[in-house]
């Protein structure tokens, strides 16, 4: 094989293979319409939160740039002691947000540079059913 179609079969092998590294890195990758990112596993995502509760969500109230949901928190493992909590979301044409009001769900929030809570896109927050892993990994809760 002579130089140029080597750097040419290199160079396909990079494009079609430049992220194989993230399948070996401590992130779990959610692909799909709505979400397309790398979840940050339960040690980081701990790491990097602000705020870590459960709570279910009593209001929705539209922003200009998304929309703010007022949780009701049941318990919390991290962030200050308080029975509601006010979690913003961003939202845009490739990401609206998945929260239903009525519904339980474990949060790991992280605050913005305006001092307000906010779930992005790429959270490890998720609905209490599919969160049993991490509920239990937090250990014992503070109630709120």
């Amino acid at each position: 094989m002579n130089l140029p179609r080597l750097l040419i079969f290199v160079s396909i092998l990079l494009a079609l293979f430049g992220s194989f590294p993230q399948y070996f890195s401590n992130t779990q990758v959610i692909a799909s319409e709505i979400r397309r990112c790398a979840i940050p596993n339960f040690i980081e995502a701990k790491r990097q939160a602000t705020a870590i509760f459960v709570g279910k969500i009593i209001s929705e109230t539209e922003t200009d740039n998304g929309k703010t949901y007022k949780f009701k928190v049941e318990k919390y493992w991290k962030g200050k002691k308080s029975k509601i909590v006010f979690i913003n979301v961003n939202e845009n044409s490739r990401f609206q947000s998945w929260f239903e009001v009525g519904k339980k769900y474990l949060i790991f929030a992280t605050i913005r540079e305006d001092k307000e809570l906010f779930v992005g896109r790429c959270s490890r927050s998720s609905d209490v059913e599919s969160a049993a892993n991490d509920i239990k990994s937090l250990g014992k809760a503070k109630k709120s």
